[in-house]
């Protein structure tokens, strides 16, 4: 079972961690993204999961808009 699914949530949900891997999976989930991609959303404009969201709806278009 994922962790979505699971109904675990993210200690700091306004945050993407990507050291911990079951948050990395979670928020792979989230977004509907390769582990690739929220690692370089991440890098180029920080953890805030906002941002982040944000940063996927301008380069992905709004399937990662959930």
């Amino acid at each position: 079972m994922d962790d979505i699914s699971s109904g675990r949530v993210p200690a700091e949900p306004g945050r993407v961690d990507v050291s911990a891997i079951w948050e990395l999976e979670y928020w792979m989930g989230v977004f509907a993204v390769s582990e690739e991609q929220l690692r370089d959303a991440v890098a180029a404009v920080g953890s805030a999961s906002e941002d982040v969201k944000a940063y996927f709806v301008t380069t992905l278009g709004d399937r990662s808009a959930k």
